[in-house]
């Protein structure tokens, strides 16, 4: 089964990038589904593999009837999730799915095989417009969007499966920062007027609410706090629903005496921000690497997640 995908996604990569535009030879065009690919069926994605490239597949094939370009919305799903960046045990800041890394990695391969340098731009834009909070301008945008919120509309029971994927993914954060990043990113999509953009996709709106209702209460109960909205700083999420989880460290205040005639000043802890999306190689498909390196971070992720020994991250078997 595993090796019918893969010939499948193979075939549908070397057409979209054909109708993009694309003139290097067959043997080149299977080299690039290759590398993808490859990228893509890494052990680590338990959830955003090429299963879930699959899904987002069929579901632009779906929505194509109001798609203007649906070779580029192709080419942008197999290059979106290309980057995904496992960080060490106390890099917390940035992990999984890197959007704008992948952005970067279609706009600077897809030229080597021949494709307009403006079709590569529009590929690399729309993964860029769904990383970001940027309203949605293009139709082609909304329905990218929509399907890479497939999996929010497949039945209730595949539905806790693909959860419970995405927790394995998300195995080496502390049980707890993971539970709060994920609320979220639940929240704020239950928050949309509309979570679906583009008219082919309003008929799933009923049971993707249906879904991420039922994960937040199983969340709020896990978590063993009410639902009201206030999650710490600390805990950030960007893209889509199933895109990054980041955890940004907390500034440490200085403890000031207040009798004190001159208090002596602190210096302040550095804040720690998400870190930078590293450089994509040109010739090479490779994962984000170390990130930051946080060598005070354990301490206040355990004073964030009300222990006084941080979670360690948990060792589990590939899927």
């Amino acid at each position: 089964m595993a090796i019918e995908s893969s010939g499948w996604l193979t075939s549908v990569y070397i057409n979209a990038v054909r109708d993009a535009g694309a003139t290097a030879d067959a043997e080149r065009l299977k080299e690039e589904a290759r590398d993808l690919l490859d990228a893509w069926s890494t052990e680590e994605r338990t959830c955003h593999n090429t299963k879930f490239l699959i899904r987002i597949l069929d579901a632009l094939d779906n929505l194509s009837g109001c798609a203007h370009a649906p070779e580029e919305l192709q080419l942008a799903a197999f290059y979106h999730g290309a980057i995904f960046y496992t960080p060490r045990s106390l890099d917390y800041v940035h992990t999984g799915r890197d959007l704008l890394a992948g952005a970067r990695l279609a706009q600077a391969r897809l030229p080597l095989l021949g494709v307009p340098t403006d079709v590569a731009a529009r590929v690399s834009g729309l993964i860029e417009a769904v990383a970001g909070n940027d309203p949605l301008d293009s139709v082609d945008a909304q329905v990218f969007h929509d399907a890479l919120l497939a999996s929010l509309t497949i039945a209730p029971q595949a539905y806790r499966d693909y959860r419970e994927r995405m927790c394995d993914q998300y195995a080496h954060l502390p049980r707890r920062l993971y539970l709060l990043g994920r609320r979220r990113q639940v929240r704020a999509l239950l928050d949309e007027a509309s979570i679906f953009r583009s008219p082919l996709a309003e008929e799933d709106e009923e049971l993707a609410r249906s879904n991420l209702t039922s994960e937040l209460a199983r969340l709020n109960q896990e978590i063993g706090d009410s639902d009201d909205g206030g999650d710490s700083d600390s805990v950030v999420t960007s893209g889509p629903a199933s895109g990054t989880i980041v955890i940004k460290k907390s500034t440490a205040k200085p403890k000031v005496d207040p009798d004190a005639t001159t208090p002596e000043a602190a210096p302040p802890s550095p804040d720690i921000e998400e870190s930078p999306t590293p450089a994509v190689a040109e010739t090479t498909i490779e994962p984000a690497r170390e990130v930051s390196s946080l060598e005070a971070i354990e301490d206040d992720l355990a004073d964030f997640a009300g222990s006084h020994t941080a979670e360690q991250p948990r060792v589990r078997d590939a899927e």
